[in-house]
């Protein structure tokens, strides 16, 4: 049951920071808007490991080669460019359009386990998939059709309107 709490609880703080994003005062490079996340985060489950006597329960001995590539590979390909395309995102697209990520990131998982591990791609497999994406359409669709052109412009402090009409006069 804690397991469950825990999990609902990291969606919601995900998407409450995604939202609280949108208005705050970040560095204008989302690089650094990323890395000051990171550090952050690293530190603080550095500590509670630390706490909890994690450190204690380490053999470097069993690690292996691959696992150090794949860890790799999460932390330049997952954190470094993948959370910060997200940040940069969040500040230029509508936020219902950058959550559709968690509907087709799973998509992709798929068709790489398919082509790489020959993992096993069924009939059900694929209507799940269409499914995700005709829903994905339809977010996205929705979206631009109601969204008014400046208002993208609103969210950064500081930004000049694409369509300001600042130097125009009325007739």
């Amino acid at each position: 049951m804690g397991g469950l709490i825990l999990a609902l609880a990291a969606a919601a703080s995900w998407a409450a920071g995604s939202i609280y994003q949108r208005h705050a005062v970040l560095p204008d490079r989302p690089l650094v808007a990323a890395g000051m996340e990171m550090v952050v985060a690293a530190g603080f489950f550095f500590a509670v490991g630390g706490l909890a006597g994690e450190f204690g329960d380490v053999d470097t001995g069993s690690v292996s080669r691959a696992s150090v590539i794949a860890l790799a590979y999460l932390v330049v390909v997952g954190s470094w460019i993948g959370f910060t395309c997200y940040l940069w995102l969040l500040r230029n697209a509508r936020t219902s359009l950058v959550a559709t990520y968690a509907y087709v990131t799973p998509i992709g998982a798929v068709i790489v386990g398919a082509l790489i591990l020959d993992e096993t791609f069924t009939v059900s497999t694929l209507l799940a998939g269409v499914l995700i994406v005709v829903a994905v359409a339809l977010i996205v669709s929705a979206g631009s059709a109601a969204r008014e052109p400046s208002r993208g412009d609103e969210r950064r402090p500081g930004v000049e309107p694409e369509h300001s009409l600042e130097g125009v006069r009325d007739p």
